[in-house]
């Protein structure tokens, strides 16, 4: 899992060869902690990625709900 320390450092970089959000696999039969950490170990950044020929990248303002809480709820709902 990722650190507080390595999230700030992946939202302030732009990597070079974005992993293609498309190419993402997810097993809806993995405990929701094992998807979340399926997701993060596939898409490598999760500030920044790609959907097709667009570059994605994601912020957040500093009161708002962080990426953690968000990409739960996400997995949570996958059902």
């Amino acid at each position: 899992m990722y650190s507080i320390k390595d999230l700030d450092y992946l939202q302030n970089t732009k990597i070079p060869n974005p992993t293609d959000i498309n190419d993402v696999i997810i097993d809806k039969k993995l405990p929701i902690t094992k998807r979340l950490e399926s997701y993060l170990e596939q898409v490598k950044n999760p500030y920044a990625f790609q959907c097709n020929d667009v570059y994605v990248k994601l912020s957040y303002s500093e009161n708002g709900t962080i990426l953690h809480d968000m990409l739960k709820k996400y997995f949570t709902d996958m059902k």
